[in-house]
């Protein structure tokens, strides 16, 4: 039997064991009407008529990490359904689940994969005969570190973090800083019971701190997805983590009061045409403060902020306006006299939004997100988001793309600023945001294009 078979079969003493719990902070709560309640950070997930094999499940769950299949009874029927129901409400409550892995002792988990955003999914695969071919390698943006009190292994492309409780894991972790087989591992780690090594492969590539490839035809080098991906081809290892850490959002933390885990129904196309400039307010009154803007206001907000002969510090108008734009505008409206409340993206060559995302939830978590980073009061009448084109930032010597990214976004929000407070409105550069929730509802995928900074005015 080969070193590769072996490697998915469970034999040699070693039975490991994928156990569940929930994140710290998460709890149950009983509803009069008989339905459970898990609140976490993420928001509430209300389940209805949940079964005992359910109620059970969550209540260790909330103490500690559960194998699934000792709730279940006996074989037969009922245990069928049951195992029906678990799969339904652990989907649900994904976000929320902890994937410890143990090795069938008593030394407490190898290593558990914890979520750092509402969205996370997390499916390791099932012990199966490896494919022919395959390599595994730590992901050249992934980084080891300690807490203070953990070891911990992330990456910035990742929703999960991998905590690495024993030394098996970090072991492993070692024996990946080039692409390798899961026969010349299991050879390398041969005091790692191989049914081990399995799981702890499948749970780092689960969790996007590994990455899969294949060995290159005829002796070639071997060619891994994440080598491939244009997307990250303007990305240093460096700037990714800067970037997905400077805000929250895929650090555990989120601004947003109830962070969405799925994207809404994208809705269909809609434009909004925008009114031209209007003329100066001259000796009108300020606006008083929660005034709904009004599809003029608007417009002329945006046509003054990237007015090519108004002053600037940096001239970042023509990432904008130009042919190959990087920059864009989108716009969260929440108070208006004749824009509908939605998130839009800006047009500047037709001066006119485009109906981006209805979802209400989304609307809100973003607005909640302003409303924190700005201090506690009320949210502004409109968001305006600056998100980045990677691939199109000009390169230099002297700055990495993304740091041109931020220079000329800081140069935007200046002049929206100043615009506003030229036109009498009230207007913050908002110095945080939730980076998760704003890719989300901005329906951006987070690496080609990304959010940078955000104004809030009115």
């Amino acid at each position: 039997m080969t070193l590769g078979r072996q490697m998915f079969q469970h034999g040699g003493g070693a039975h490991p064991q994928r156990l569940l719990s929930l994140i710290d902070g998460a709890l149950v709560e009983q509803g009069g009407d008989g339905s459970l309640t898990v609140a976490s950070q993420w928001g509430d997930v209300r389940v209805a008529e949940p079964g005992p094999a359910v109620r059970t499940l969550l209540d260790r769950m909330s103490l500690g990490p559960v194998c699934p299949d000792n709730v279940l009874p006996p074989e037969g029927p009922e245990r069928d359904r049951e195992r029906g129901e678990l799969r339904r409400v652990l989907h649900e409550l994904d976000g929320c689940v902890v994937h410890s892995l143990s090795d069938g002792k008593l030394g407490g988990p190898v290593l558990s994969v914890e979520p750092v955003a509402p969205r996370a999914r997390f499916a390791p695969p099932l012990p199966t005969e490896p494919a022919p071919g395959l390599v595994v390698r730590v992901s050249r943006y992934a980084v080891v570190r300690t807490s203070g009190t953990r070891m911990l292994a992330e990456s910035p492309l990742a929703l999960h973090r991998v905590v690495l409780h024993r030394p098996e894991a970090l072991r492993v972790i070692g024996a990946l800083a080039a692409p390798v087989g899961p026969e010349e591992l299991a050879e390398a780690l041969d005091d790692v019971p191989p049914p081990v090594l399995w799981e702890v492969l499948a749970h780092l590539t689960a969790a996007g701190v590994a990455v899969r490839g294949r060995r290159g035809s005829e002796g070639g080098r071997p060619v891994l997805l994440e080598d491939t991906d244009a997307r990250l081809a303007p990305w240093s290892p460096h700037d990714l983590l800067f970037h997905s850490r400077r805000r929250p959002g895929r650090d555990g933390r989120s601004l947003a009061a109830a962070a969405r885990a799925t994207r809404g129904h994208r809705p269909p196309p809609r434009r909004v045409p925008l009114p031209g400039a209007a003329a100066p307010a001259g000796g009108s009154a300020p606006p008083g403060p929660g005034r709904p803007l009004r599809a003029v206001d608007l417009g002329t907000l945006l046509s003054r902020a990237l007015d090519q002969g108004a002053p600037g510090v940096l001239d970042a108008v023509p990432a904008v306006l130009g042919t190959e734009r990087s920059l864009d505008f989108y716009v969260t409206v929440n108070r208006s006299r004749d824009v509908e409340r939605g998130i839009y993206r800006y047009s500047p060559r037709g001066h006119d939004l485009w109906l981006v995302n209805s979802d209400e939830q989304d609307v809100r978590a973003l607005l909640d997100c302003a409303r924190v980073a700005g201090g506690g009061g009320p949210a502004p009448a409109v968001l305006i988001t600056i998100a980045a084109r990677m691939p199109a930032i000009p390169r230099s010597v002297e700055a990495s793309p993304y740091a041109t990214a931020l220079l000329l976004t800081g140069a935007l929000q200046e002049r929206l600023r100043q615009a506003a407070q030229d036109m009498r409105l009230a207007a913050s550069v908002l110095v945080t945001g939730d980076g998760e929730t704003s890719a989300r509802a901005l329906r951006l995928d987070g690496i080609a294009e990304i959010p940078t900074g955000d104004v809030g005015a009115g």
